[in-house]
């Protein structure tokens, strides 16, 4: 393996001026730059990216945990952080759990193993005791789209309640009272938070709450459709159908397909991320519109500002604003 020594060697000069070179650290003379430079490409010279940053103390990479690469909630946020690391010269490893807490654990492990100078993650089964290490070791840590309970940990997250109690408060407005949601798990504050706002419309509207009407299920499309279909096989069936994903509102079609009903003529449906094809369905659909560039930017340039503060890292809680796009796939019941 070629070393240092060897480019000095070649180049007629010192290590030192070598490494000057290499990190631009001090005045070296434009000739004696391009000597160097030339038997570094002469002898295919790599310098240890590792050993440097143990040096400058920094390694100018960024861990980026995520629950699902296949959920169409992430590629614009990762967009919206490789917009803000590239900017500031910062790279990212990307981890995909799979919703698995034990794959994250194993992530994260790598992660510090990878000396990454701050932490953004989409946490599936974390808690603050997951991330002790980084914490002791005072990395910055931002969490996107979910918080912990009970953490002090910086956070960009969605105005999920404010959503959730918004689309029901429109369908019981178009006079549906029989209102399916099929959600994940209430453990997960995005879950918790929507369900929240589904119970506070129907109570501030004096609708009482059917719990056979709540639907808490897997992240499947699998998993959707069963709960569906329990919901379409109910002797009182819903008249309108609110989804909290992607991925269940395809299972949700799938059973409103299976079972021949027709979306809006025999039952509504209102889902969470207005992907872009929503729109070019028969009818389109209803939606909740969220901001995903701009959670991965404002979660990039709050942890690249942490990392960089000379100040103690302090929790901050960033809450984006989402916005209802009404189509055609809610029938209005009233006369």
């Amino acid at each position: 393996m070629t070393t240092m020594k060897d480019v000095a060697r070649r180049a007629e000069t010192s290590v030192f001026t070598v490494s000057s070179v290499i990190n631009n650290t001090s005045n070296v003379s434009t000739k004696l730059r391009k000597r160097v430079l030339k038997a570094i490409k002469e002898l295919d010279y790599a310098p240890n990216s590792i050993a440097r940053s143990l040096k400058r103390k920094k390694t100018h990479l960024i861990g980026l945990i995520i629950s699902d690469v296949e959920d169409i909630f992430f590629p614009r946020v990762i967009k919206g952080i490789e917009e803000v690391a590239d900017k500031e010269k910062f790279n990212f490893i990307l981890c995909n759990t799979m919703n698995d807490p034990e794959k994250e654990k194993k992530y994260l492990k790598i992660l510090m193993e990878k000396r990454v100078d701050g932490l953004i993650l989409f946490p599936t089964g974390t808690s603050e005791k997951n991330l002790k290490q980084f914490l002791t070791r005072q990395i910055p840590i931002v969490l996107i789209d979910r918080e912990i309970k009970s953490s002090n940990i910086s956070t960009v997250v969605m105005d999920d309640y404010d959503a959730s109690l918004n689309v029901t408060s429109y369908l019981i407005k178009k006079g549906h009272e029989r209102i399916g949601i099929v959600l994940f798990p209430t453990l997960i504050s995005t879950g918790e938070r929507r369900l929240r706002g589904y119970i506070d419309s129907h109570t501030k509207n004096g609708i009482e709450i059917d719990q056979d009407l709540i639907k808490i299920t897997g992240y499947t499309k699998e998993s959707s459709y069963k709960a569906v279909m329990e919901l379409l096989s109910l002797e009182d069936k819903p008249t309108a159908i609110f989804t909290a994903n992607d991925i269940m509102f395809l299972g949700t079609l799938k059973a409103i397909g299976n079972n021949n009903l027709r979306v809006p003529d025999d039952i509504s449906i209102v889902t969470f991320y207005d992907f872009e094809w929503l729109k070019y369905l028969n009818p389109p659909i209803t939606a909740v519109k969220l901001p995903t560039f701009e959670i991965g930017k404002q979660a990039g340039e709050l942890l690249i500002k942490l990392i960089n503060s000379k100040e103690e890292n302090y929790p901050r809680k960033i809450i984006l604003k989402t916005k209802f796009v009404e189509r055609d796939s809610v029938k209005s019941l009233r006369n």
